[in-house]
């Protein structure tokens, strides 16, 4: 486009300036800017048909990072039901199972809810890589001692340290967005669902293959007796190590990213930002990040600030995510081992796990290859609202499924419908991409740690009394026969037919510029 002849100079100014114009740089904001440091700017010419390079080694680091946790959370469905039984805190009463897996489900949001937000707020300060350090280091320390605990008590101490420790998945999504650009964004965020199926793949397959190794490989364990008095301290272990081996990459490599810091520039409809050098002469010289706290801008927006409407939309739709995931989570491994007169289907833990597994390698494929694709198509309200309904398929075809097993036997019909409800999970499990681009877009840059964080409190909550609350409910469902021993199933779906409604209220940015509800 020509400049405005009216004005004396063809160069504009002001704000205006900075986005056409080519900037004179330093020697040392040049090095910064050709360093792994500073996210890449998308040029203010180029539009979002080019991709701006990722950079590789940090997003590498911080995926590593967030593997640990699905298969710290994950490793312990096929065995947990068999876990609780054996410890003898039912005493005996197979129908007090579930309420006792959700307590330990429960343990571990309620403490994340009461802690994560502090600690976002804290990764505002000091930086990201310190905290999301610790959060590994939480899991590590959870995870050793969940298997060497042979009480009911020590298995919710267990699980309330990681929740204490760990407030990583915050963190993550914000110094994702520090160091992408919307030309990257949606492509790579994807990532973290993917990997998260990856370790809920993993997960599942080692708790149930590795669980009681003394009677079942008895060739290699046999010999100790350790793992007779600890049955589930190897699958244990494996999660331990896979924390403490993700620790000791992002020590060496993963660089922190909140030593750049965005601002928003004049927007384009996806939240397109300016970069703002911060302590360039420190990111460049010879020091380590880690000596000093980054020093940010500006003053830190406050958290009455973070509720506008857009933002108590998306944490609603969030919130309401939150609950059915946790609810599919916590029901899905009992529903498949109780036996076929409560309902359930009668699976082994192997067996368990396998099923885990498939559905996280079915979940992660799909949405590595298409996830993008349907994004740039559909965007992220269509497909939330679209997730919302999986959900409510989902949940609608466990009483079909408990119908046609009523005999005491696992048919061909039982199989397709297991598949159809398979077909549902990739969908689903996409709301949490779309969630996580409309926050970052609805979120002030400076404040993303912030906003994940309240983002990840609430949801917490939920989280904490989903596990409870819905295995509860399955126990009475079951016990007192309502609605044939379903009525937990049809509840949750009439949740997820709520949760499209909600969606429906999102109010989404478009490549014009207008924001459409």
């Amino acid at each position: 486009m020509m400049p405005d002849q009216r004005f004396p100079s063809s160069r504009p100014s002001g704000r205006l300036s900075m986005l056409l114009s080519e900037p004179e740089v330093d020697a040392e904001t040049e090095a910064l800017m050709q360093s792994d440091l500073m996210p890449r700017a998308p040029s203010p010419f180029t539009t979002h048909k080019g991709t701006t390079p990722i950079p590789t080694r940090q997003i590498i680091c911080l995926l590593a990072l967030s593997l640990a946790e699905p298969i710290h959370s994950t490793q312990i469905q096929p065995y947990l039901p068999q876990l609780i039984e054996e410890i003898g805190i039912t005493g005996g009463d197979m129908s007090k199972v579930g309420y006792y897996s959700g307590l330990i489900d429960t343990t571990f949001f309620f403490t994340e809810a009461i802690f994560v937000l502090q600690w976002a707020r804290i990764s505002d300060q000091i930086g990201r890589r310190p905290v999301l350090l610790m959060g590994v280091t939480g899991l590590t320390i959870s995870a050793t001692c969940f298997g060497l605990s042979s009480t009911f008590q020590g298995l919710i101490l267990s699980r309330a340290l990681a929740g204490v420790l760990n407030a990583n998945f915050a963190v993550l999504r914000g110094a994702m967005a520090e160091i992408l650009n919307p030309s990257n964004f949606a492509r790579t965020i994807a990532w973290l669902p993917i990997v998260w199926s990856a370790g809920a793949t993993l997960g599942p397959l080692v708790g149930g293959s590795l669980s009681h190794p003394y009677e079942r490989l008895p060739a290699l364990f046999g010999d100790n007796k350790l793992w007779k008095r600890h049955p589930y301290l190897l699958p244990c272990l494996f999660s331990a190590t896979v924390s403490a081996s993700s620790f000791v990459l992002a020590f060496i490599f993963l660089k922190e990213t909140l030593h750049a810091r965005r601002e928003p520039s004049i927007h384009d409809g996806y939240g397109e930002y300016q970069l703002i050098e911060s302590r360039a002469s420190s990111a460049v010289s010879n020091a380590p990040p880690m000596t000093s706290a980054p020093v940010i801008n500006g003053p830190r927006p406050t958290l009455r600030s973070l509720i506008t409407p857009p933002f108590l939309v998306i944490l609603l739709n969030y919130s309401i995510f939150s609950l059915l995931e946790v609810s599919l989570n916590a029901v899905l491994p009992l529903y498949l081992a109780a036996p076929f007169e409560y309902g359930g289907l009668g699976f082994s833990p192997s067996l368990i796990g396998v099923c885990l597994a498939i559905l996280g390698l079915l979940n992660g494929t799909i949405q590595v290859v298409y996830f993008a694709d349907i994004h740039a198509c559909w965007g992220s309200k269509k497909m939330l609202r679209a997730g919302m309904l999986a959900y409510a398929i989902i949940f609608a075809l466990f009483p079909v499924i408990s119908w046609m097993a009523r005999d005491g036997s696992v048919g061909i019909g039982v199989w397709i419908i297991l598949i159809l409800q398979a077909t549902m999970f990739p969908s689903a499990m996409m709301i949490s991409s779309c969630i996580t681009i409309l926050l970052t877009s609805a979120t002030s840059p400076s404040a993303l740690g912030a906003a994940n964080g309240l983002a990840q409190t609430t949801a917490s909550f939920l989280r904490a009394l989903g596990p409870a609350g819905v295995t509860s409910l399955l126990a009475l469902s079951v016990d007192k026969n309502l609605a044939g021993g379903s009525f937990v199933f049809y509840f949750v779906s009439v949740i997820a037919l709520l949760g499209f409604a909600a969606g429906g209220l999102i109010v989404e940015a478009t490549p014009d510029g207008v924001r459409h509800d």
